[in-house]
C-alpha cells in the first residue's frame, strides 16, 4: 500500500521471521508472521475473537480412519490464503519488506487474506469451508458429510469399504472444493489404484507421510509416531511437555 497512515485504530505491523525445517518435504522456509507479538503491552491478537473450536477431535477422526480398509488423505493447498480478509481489515495485517535490498527503506505491505498466526484463522476457514459445504449439501451430500466429520483444519482423513465407494468420493470431494477455490492435493491411499483418475502432481509422492501427527506408511498400512527425544536423568517436566507437543507439528 502507499498509505503510510492506515484506519485509526484498526491499523497494526506483524512482525515476521523465517522458519527452516529440513523435514518438510516441500517448503524447507517459511515467513513466520507473529500476530502475539507485544508492542508497548499489547499484541494484535490480544484484540481478536478466536472464535469457537469447528475442527473435529482428532482421536474421532483417526478411528473412523481405521473403521474400513481403505485410507484416504489429502489436504486444502495454503487454505488460509483462499480466505479474503474484509477491506476494512487489511490494515491490522500490514508488514514491511524490502527484499532483501539493505539499501533500501523497507516498503509497506498488506495481507489481502487471512494471515498465519492469527489466533481466529483456524476458525474463519473452518467456518468458510463449512459454509461452503452447506450451500452444495444438496448435490454433494456424502462429501459435505466428509468435510464436516473427517477434516482437521485443511487436513482430511477418512476411511471406505470398497474401491468405487472412494473412489468416487474423491470424485466429489475434489468438485466440491474447486467450486469453493479450494485446492485438494497430496493424495495418499494404502490403495494406490484407487487415485489412478488424480493428476500425478495431485498426489504424494512419498510413501510415509504424516497423518494428524502420526506417521503412516500407506504401503504397510501402518500407522507409528517419530519422535526423537534426548532425556537424561536431569530433564524437567517442561521439556518433556515440550516434546510431546511437537508430536502433532
Amino acid at each position: 500500500t502507499d498509505e503510510k497512515d492506515g484506519i485509526p485504530g484498526k491499523t497494526w505491523y506483524l512482525p515476521h521471521h523465517a522458519v527452516y525445517r529440513d523435514d518438510k518435504t516441500t517448503t524447507k522456509c517459511r515467513i513466520v508472521f507473529d500476530a502475539s507479538a507485544k508492542y508497548q503491552g499489547t499484541s494484535l491478537n490480544d484484540f481478536l475473537e478466536p472464535g469457537p473450536p469447528l475442527q473435529n477431535q482428532i482421536l474421532d477422526i483417526l478411528i473412523r480412519f481405521r473403521r474400513f480398509k481403505i485410507g484416504v488423505q489429502a489436504d486444502i493447498s495454503k487454505m488460509f490464503l483462499q480466505i479474503r480478509l474484509d477491506p476494512e481489515d487489511k490494515d491490522v495485517s500490514r508488514f514491511l519488506w524490502r527484499n532483501m535490498k539493505e539499501g533500501k527503506r523497507p516498503r509497506i505491505f498488506r495481507f489481502n487474506r487471512v494471515t498465519f498466526g492469527l489466533n481466529c484463522a483456524p476458525f474463519l476457514a473452518m467456518a468458510v469451508l463449512h459454509h461452503h459445504a452447506e450451500l452444495n449439501q444438496a448435490e454433494y451430500g456424502k462429501a459435505v458429510e466428509n468435510v464436516k466429520r473427517n477434516m482437521y483444519v485443511d487436513d482430511i482423513v477418512l476411511s471406505c469399504e470398497e474401491e468405487e465407494d472412494a473412489i468416487r468420493r474423491i470424485k466429489e470431494l475434489r468438485k466440491l472444493m474447486e467450486i469453493g477455490g479450494f485446492d485438494l492435493t497430496k493424495w495418499s491411499s494404502n490403495i494406490p489404484t484407487i487415485m489412478n483418475d488424480l493428476p500425478s502432481e495431485k498426489i504424494e509422492e512419498h510413501k510415509q507421510v504424516t497423518t494428524l501427527g502420526m506417521s503412516w506408511n500407506c504401503k504397510n498400512d501402518e500407522l507409528s509416531y517419530n519422535i526423537s527425544m534426548e532425556t537424561n536423568e536431569n530433564s524437567i517436566r517442561k521439556e518433556v511437555l515440550s516434546t510431546a507437543s511437537r508430536i502433532y507439528d
